[in-house]
């Protein structure tokens, strides 16, 4: 299929539309930051360096990092030192199959069923000479990260979690190459999809292994956790779609967007669809919290439960002050107000405020 059938044209709105006050948060302004964050994401630096075989001051590169390798320091505030140094690393992967995707035309089938192989059994061996650098250090990187994180974690986690990855990866190698049929989707046949896509249900996962607190597959598979997960992951990929709108519609003009999707299906404003992920957002907020009071009945004097169900609010807000800090939504050609500003400056105002 010809790529510019693939792609959506988008006309760039005019607004001068901010997000970060209209969204509702649960802890702001105390969650914070994982104080150790920095020497995480050196750590993270120096092995991805090491996996492309090029010089510690590659400035190109590490300035691309530094664009989301702040997200697991939000949304894992609490995570030890080395927990954190794990995930840095592996979300670096993530961003980098992500990236890798959302940038190719056509994409290696040899190359998709090598990552697929690798989430499958990262114990694998891979046959890497078939393929160029920049794809030997995806597998690579992503091969070594995971077997880390196995040797750290339980067996029934580590399965649970390489399921829900392989899940995501599928989505992704695929989402970015059939926008016609995206396009045409309903609002709500599109988030099903979308949810997914986003990978969200991983990171919630992953809180577990931050946490070293894990869940059993019976409280997993309670129909409460599991609708309290899916609310989440709903609105981690309305208010992720919310911030990235620039680089993946404006930039890329890939169709895989929340508000691409209701602007082509709807008769919205560009401000009017904003206000309507927004609103959705502020309602999970609220059924979440609800469903939290019934886990908690539940699941009396568990104190794992109770830590993993904060993990989960962490999420949340955290990647709401993910989307506000990255430089990877910053851009002249937002439409909102507040993505032009510098990374954190907003952030700290606001703060300062209260």
């Amino acid at each position: 299929m010809d790529i510019q059938q693939n792609q959506t044209q988008v006309k760039q709105p005019n607004t001068k539309f901010t997000l970060f006050d209209k969204f509702d948060y649960i802890f702001y302004p105390s969650q914070v930051i994982n104080p150790n964050h920095r020497s995480a994401r050196n750590k993270m630096v120096k092995e991805v360096l090491k996996h492309q075989d090029l010089p510690v001051d590659e400035e190109p590169l590490t300035k691309g990092i530094d664009g989301y390798s702040i997200f697991p320091a939000f949304v894992y505030p609490h995570a030890s030192k080395y927990r954190l140094e794990l995930l840095e690393e592996f979300y670096a992967s993530v961003w980098f199959i992500d990236d890798f995707y959302d940038k190719s035309e056509r994409v290696d089938s040899h190359f998709t069923q090598a990552m697929r192989q690798i989430f499958q059994d990262p114990h694998k061996k891979i046959e890497i000479e078939q393929f160029n650098e920049s794809q030997i250090m995806n597998l690579t990187f992503l091969q070594d990260i995971l077997l880390k994180m196995q040797k750290n974690a339980p067996s029934s986690w580590f399965n649970r979690v390489m399921k829900n990855h392989l899940e995501w990866f599928e989505a992704t190698a695929k989402s970015n190459h059939d926008g016609v049929a995206i396009r045409h989707l309903s609002i709500d046949e599109f988030l099903k999809l979308r949810l997914i896509e986003a990978g969200v249900i991983a990171t919630l996962d992953n809180i577990e292994f931050a946490h070293e607190r894990y869940l059993s597959d019976e409280i997993i598979s309670h129909p409460y956790f599991v609708r309290i997960r899916w609310l989440i992951c709903e609105h981690i990929a309305i208010s992720n779609d919310i911030y990235s709108y620039t680089k993946e519609c404006i930039e890329h003009h890939l169709s895989s967007n929340f508000l691409a999707v209701l602007l082509s299906t709807t008769t919205m404003t560009f401000d009017e669809a904003v206000i309507e992920g927004i609103q959705r957002c502020n309602d999970l907020i609220r059924k979440i919290l609800e469903l939290e009071i019934l886990i908690i009945k539940e699941f009396p004097d568990n104190e794992d439960v109770s830590i993993i169900l904060r993990g989960y609010k962490e999420v949340i807000q955290g990647q709401l002050m993910f989307g506000q800090a990255s430089p990877r939504y910053k851009s002249n050609r937002a439409p909102f107000a507040d993505l032009k500003k510098p990374s954190l400056h907003h952030i700290n105002h606001e703060k300062n405020k209260n």
